[in-house]
């Protein structure tokens, strides 16, 4: 099953295995609820990260992957308040084999700015780091990522396998 627009949404069936949330635009007002105890396969796309997601029930064992753009070559409050964003969800699956992808998107960052300006603090070490089966960091081949976003993205997730993507100027415009 595939969910398109919405921004408010609870799914309660006992026969869905397989649910995946796309959205291109920016959704920071999110709310999801999904109880589906037959769920064994959760996928997430968007420009943005979603404001909730929360699992009431699922399978025993069940994978997950999240797809989302950010400016990775940022540093600072931006880049803190982005993985603070992102702890949320990866809390959220943290019973599921997480697989995290981190596109770079300079348009990514838009609402995350604003509210950014409101926090002065560096979240680093306030939280217990969920792990991630796999991390993914798509860039293209001339960037690198910030210091301050991986010390913050290393802050939140302990991921057991990294992977750098490199895509050409075309791929992430």
């Amino acid at each position: 099953m595939c969910c398109y627009g919405f921004d408010e949404f609870k799914l309660s069936s006992r026969s869905i295995k397989n649910f995946k949330i796309e959205y291109d635009g920016f959704m920071m007002s999110l709310e999801a609820v999904i109880d589906a105890p037959s769920l064994v396969g959760f996928e997430y796309r968007g420009d943005d990260i979603p404001g909730s997601i929360s699992f009431q029930a699922t399978a025993s064992e069940w994978k997950s992957k999240i797809v989302v753009g950010f400016d990775m070559t940022v540093d600072g409050i931006i880049a803190s308040f982005f993985c603070l964003e992102l702890y949320d969800i990866l809390k959220a699956l943290s019973k599921s084999k997480i697989s995290l992808c981190i596109t770079q998107n300079i348009e990514g960052n838009r609402n995350i700015e604003e509210e950014a300006e409101e926090e002065k603090e560096t979240y680093v070490g306030l939280f217990e780091p969920v792990v991630v089966e796999r991390l993914v960091l798509s860039l293209r081949k001339s960037q690198n990522p910030s210091s301050g976003f991986l010390k913050n993205l290393k802050s939140i997730c302990l991921a057991r396998k990294w992977v750098r993507e490199e895509t050409s100027e075309e791929e992430t415009e």
